[in-house]
């Protein structure tokens, strides 16, 4: 092979190690120049954005709609954990309050928390993919809770387009309302309010002028001029309103009439509840957690044209037809308790841990609005006696513990002073809230209210101390 020949070789091969070498240095700049991966979105980062935008922006992080949710309650539970009694915690944007006058605070921001006492109206924003918004807050409220262990309070969520006017520990007078709002997802939660009193203890409230009972988890929504919906998840529920109360088993729920934001009229039958809604309520936030049960079933034809269609076989009976005996009161309540002024078959069954059914079933009374001052119900025990200047004194440690009012009798405008005092006691609470062995404290109910005391002496159980102060309509 002659000389030139060897060069030309050499030659090339040179010239293709170069080129490969200059290909293997372009590829490794490429990749030193490319961004990193993109981080998964989270509700942290989208909750930054949106603090960042205004209502009508849109946020640089976007969650999907089930991203969104998921997030957003996995976030809630962490920033929210450290709430304690009567206060409220600002879960997920976006939320607004509106304090009392003369009381300030920071609410603007997740994990903000405040004092219920300091609020007036907390009011929550829809579901919005677009904006990243979902609003969610927490309260715990000490509410009226009868014979339950200090530091107990009920849980309150309220999520979507919900607000809570009149806000305050007792849970007295709230006014409920609730939207549709913005629906960008097909399985958007509804907008409503979640409650959960804790295990087996009962508690009243009142929303839009309707007396609500439970010793369970109920999600109640509330749509302007609508209807006014309660749905027991579990446990016991209750609704009084005009004079007619209805139980709510789980699985069922009851609707009232609203103008307003205000009950206008009894509540319904029950019904099958929307399992749809109640499944896609955040009940991971609540402190129990809870097992949906079944809708309860429709017992009636949801048509005319099915009650024309609907034809009643009667076969012979086989058997003799067994006649109703007449009802007697229950033997094994050998206590009695006499109707004053201003009770309720409601109001007399919340004193002794039962419901009013009950009550009413054990007096063999058909007319739960029949009730007369004066009257004599079979009860399961003896409640604390009163002597006549109002004191709530119970037959045991009488000389120990007093507890009275100034007046057991007001008007609508007008308050009334209890005073308490317990001799060698171990622990006080008056409302469910630590107090002094004496005290004081001004009441001003706007309806017929009773007021407990508990008191713990010689290391026994907690004893209820209870006076009545009657609101005159």
């Amino acid at each position: 092979m002659s000389s030139n020949n060897l060069l030309a070789g050499d030659f090339k091969l040179r010239l293709k190690h170069t080129l490969l070498f200059l290909s293997l240095l372009t590829v490794g700049l490429l990749i030193s120049c490319s961004p990193p991966p993109a981080p998964t979105p989270t509700i942290e980062a989208a909750a930054a954005s949106t603090e960042e935008a205004t209502p009508e922006t849109t946020p640089d992080v976007i969650l999907t709609c089930d991203d969104l949710i998921t997030s957003a309650i996995e976030h809630v539970g962490t920033v929210c954990s450290g709430l304690g009694n009567n206060q409220a915690c600002y879960g997920n944007s976006m939320i607004e309050v509106e304090f009392r006058d003369g009381a300030e605070g920071s609410f603007n921001s997740t994990g903000d928390i405040v004092d219920l006492l300091d609020i007036r109206r907390l009011s929550a924003r829809s579901l919005s993919q677009s904006q990243q918004l979902w609003g969610i807050a927490v309260l715990k409220a000490q509410a009226n809770l009868e014979g339950s262990i200090p530091g107990q309070a009920v849980t309150l969520l309220l999520f979507g387009e919900t607000t809570l006017d009149n806000v305050s520990p007792d849970l007295r007078a709230i006014a409920l309302s609730t939207g549709i709002g913005e629906v960008s997802c097909g399985d958007t939660p509804a907008s409503g309010l979640l409650i959960q009193s804790p295990q087996g203890q009962r508690v009243t409230m009142n929303f839009n002028g309707a007396d609500v009972t439970l010793a369970s988890t109920l999600f109640l929504t509330a749509p302007r001029d609508g209807d006014m919906s309660v749905s027991t998840i579990e446990g016991t529920g209750e609704v009084t309103a005009f004079g007619e109360t209805q139980v709510i088993e789980p699985g069922a729920q009851v609707k009232l009439p609203l103008e307003d934001d205000v009950v206008v009229g009894p509540p319904s039958e029950p019904e099958p509840f929307d399992v749809v809604a109640i499944e896609a309520a955040p009940l991971p936030l609540l402190e129990r957690e809870v097992v949906i049960p079944p809708p309860i079933p429709t017992l009636v034809p949801t048509s005319t044209r099915e009650l024309a269609n609907l034809t009643l076989t009667v076969r012979p009976s086989r058997t003799p037809t067994l006649v109703p005996t007449a009802c007697a009161p229950r033997s094994d309540w050998t206590d009695t308790y006499t109707v004053e002024l201003g009770d309720t078959m409601n109001s007399i069954a919340r004193q002794f841990n039962i419901t009013a059914r009950e009550l009413q079933d054990a007096n063999c009374i058909a007319n739960p609005n029949s009730l007369n001052t004066g009257q004599t119900l079979q009860v399961p025990f003896a409640l604390p006696t009163a002597t006549p200047e109002d004191t709530a004194t119970p037959t045991e440690a009488a000389a120990s513990v007093s507890f009275t009012a100034d007046r057991s009798t007001i008007a609508e405008d007008e308050c009334a002073t209890l005073t308490w005092e317990a001799i060698d006691a171990e622990a006080v609470f008056f409302e469910g809230q630590t107090a002094d062995s004496s005290g004081s404290e001004q009441v001003c109910p706007t309806r017929t209210t009773i007021y407990t005391l508990l008191v713990t002496i010689g290391g026994g159980q907690p004893t209820p101390y209870r006076l009545t102060i009657t609101v005159e309509e």
